[in-house]
């Protein structure tokens, strides 16, 4: 069969898409750290991370003064200059 130039071959195309708005708030924090154990990351980071995460709390001003204290158990902190690493590492098993 001879294909002229109004004819043209198929071809399989695949396409995936990854939502991520949100990503950094949204991964819960033992999941952080059950990534970074399956990576096999030494012990050493893996309880160094932990430190950071186990005591994350905020609180919150309002004209009636501050709340207790809110404990946040997913995303990585906003502005820590490990956090960029901490959610690679985190999402590298997905990809």
């Amino acid at each position: 069969m001879v294909l002229d130039n109004t004819q043209r071959t198929r071809k399989q195309c695949a396409m995936a898409w990854l939502d991520i708005s949100n990503a950094l708030g949204s991964i819960p924090h033992h999941c952080i750290l059950g990534t970074l154990c399956k990576l096999g990351l030494p012990d050493s980071i893996i309880d160094l991370v932990q430190e950071l995460y186990n005591s994350f709390t905020m609180t919150v001003w309002d004209t009636e003064g501050e709340t207790d204290e809110i404990t946040i158990l997913s995303g990585v902190k906003q502005g820590y200059s490990l956090s960029p690493i901490i959610f690679n590492l985190a999402v590298e098993l997905l990809l």
